[in-house]
């Protein structure tokens, strides 16, 4: 697999220099707000003390061997690296159609991707899969696309197997030159992923002594009749609806998308090169992928999943690249300042509502690691105080789930270095054992130190102005 085609004019240096300014800028609010995040996400490597059962309910065998190093890796160094590594990828990608100028831009765009920051808050279990996908970026060139599907299908199974269907666009130039055909490289990607699937099956097999059990609360349902089938595709067109929803100009970005595919083709027949129509067809399939995969299994596609989406609406304008910089340039533009306005809202909701929670808890004691804490609130008070905070900051928040349940609040105590935390069925035998406690009042939290632990309800006051200005 080659590198770079060649190109018909220069790339225009002032535009050159003002497109990059501008990606830096979004680049760097986003990087500023994800330095300033302290809690992470409930399941991430580095509160739970054992990967083995995602290992069998999700077959990620690479994960569970480097779980024991990552547990313990700087989360913020695992984010630059991620970042780091996605960008060389997209680099790579950009670097088959047009110069080093335009594969800058082009990987800039696309570290603005909505799926990198609605799952950034597992810092270290994607490291691997971004990893990864640098080094198929050098190996493509070195490797025959037949063994490069098989042998990355499988390491992609043991880690975010949909990390995977990124590969494909690394086979534009060779499309574009003739040395393979679309036919053929597909076939190859398919028996990829189904060795990748069958090899995970093998090592859970050989180490948990049975196939992988998937959990039941992903709710499978196999298109095994035409009403499954209907329900599967209606559950996968909506997906792909609202993942293009979080977009706020929406029109403009699949306008850019369609006249850069309209454009490309109409070079196709001017040129008789029909091979460049493969290269089209080939981001078609890219987009299309992770909702086809879904669709088998009757899931709905997160955002944080919908990478391969995201990546190939920045792939219609770089097929133009080469004989329409500026067009290249201003689609660019368009579609990642559109990808950008969410990943900046999402992560200012993330950080300022975990920042709230966590200043006041780490201002209680100046001894945290003395104290355990029983957090009292359900998931009705929490999601009510949430929606407190968010409508007086004016946060917003497309991308990243919420923290509107006990066991997603807790990541924010142990940012406050306190070793534990009990809720709902689990707090009710100690918070009985203490008997009757004495409050102190807080701007957010009411709290009670008694026997070793720090006991945690929210302030009523705060709530009740919830209940009496709820549209502020």
């Amino acid at each position: 697999m080659d590198a770079t085609l060649p190109l018909t004019q220069k790339f225009p240096r002032l535009l050159f220099f003002a497109s990059v300014a501008v990606l830096l800028l979004l680049f760097g609010i986003e990087c500023f707000l994800v330095l300033h995040t302290r809690a992470w996400r409930h399941d991430s490597f580095l509160y739970i003390p054992s990967y083995y059962g995602n290992l069998i309910s999700e077959g990620r065998w690479l994960n569970y061997l480097l779980f024991p190093a990552l547990r313990h890796f700087p989360p913020h160094l695992a984010l630059a690296l991620s970042f780091a590594a996605f960008g060389y990828f997209s680099w790579s990608v950009a670097r088959q159609l047009t110069d080093r100028r335009g594969a800058l831009l082009f990987a800039l765009a696309a570290l603005q991707l909505p799926s990198i920051y609605s799952l950034f808050g597992w810092p270290l279990i994607p490291l691997s899969a971004y990893l990864l996908l640098a080094a198929a970026a050098y190996l493509a060139r070195r490797l025959d696309y037949r063994l490069f599907f098989l042998f990355f299908g499988i390491l992609f199974h043991g880690t975010l197997n949909n990390f995977y269907n990124l590969l494909i666009v690394l086979s534009i130039a060779p499309l574009r030159r003739g040395d393979m055909r679309l036919a053929a490289l597909l076939i190859w990607y398919a028996a990829g992923f189904v060795a990748g699937y069958a090899a995970t099956q093998l090592i859970i097999l050989a180490v948990h002594g049975s196939f992988m059990q998937v959990a039941e609360w992903r709710r499978l349902n196999y298109p095994v009749s035409i009403p499954d089938a209907i329900r599967n595709l209606r559950l996968a067109l909506g997906s792909l609806k609202d993942n293009l929803m979080i977009l706020p100009d929406k029109a403009l970005v699949l306008g850019s998308v369609l006249f850069c595919m309209a454009l490309s083709q109409w070079h196709t027949r001017a040129t008789k090169r029909e091979r460049e129509r493969e290269s089209l067809l080939l981001c078609l399939v890219l987009a299309a992928s992770t909702y086809a995969q879904f669709f088998c299994l009757g899931l709905y596609v997160e955002i944080r999943t919908a990478f391969p989406l995201y990546l190939s609406l920045l792939c219609f304008p770089l097929l133009v690249a080469r004989r329409h910089q500026r067009i290249f340039t201003v689609a660019l533009l368009v579609i990642a300042f559109s990808y950008s306005l969410p990943n900046i809202h999402s992560l200012r909701y993330y950080q300022g509502v975990t920042s709230a929670y966590l200043e006041e808890l780490a201002a209680i004691t100046p001894h945290p690691e003395r104290w355990k804490i029983l957090f009292l609130p359900d998931a009705r008070e929490l999601t009510a105080v949430e929606d407190r905070l968010i409508a007086l900051h004016g946060y917003k928040n497309s991308t990243n789930k919420r923290f509107h349940e006990p066991m997603r609040w807790a990541p924010v105590a142990y940012a406050a270095h306190f070793p534990g935390v009990l809720w709902g069925e689990a707090a009710k035998p100690v918070l009985e054992k203490l008997g009757p406690l004495t409050f102190t009042r807080g701007k957010l939290y009411d709290y009670a130190l008694a026997d070793g632990w720090l006991v945690l309800k929210f302030n009523p006051d705060f709530t009740r102005q919830i209940r009496a200005r709820p549209a502020d």
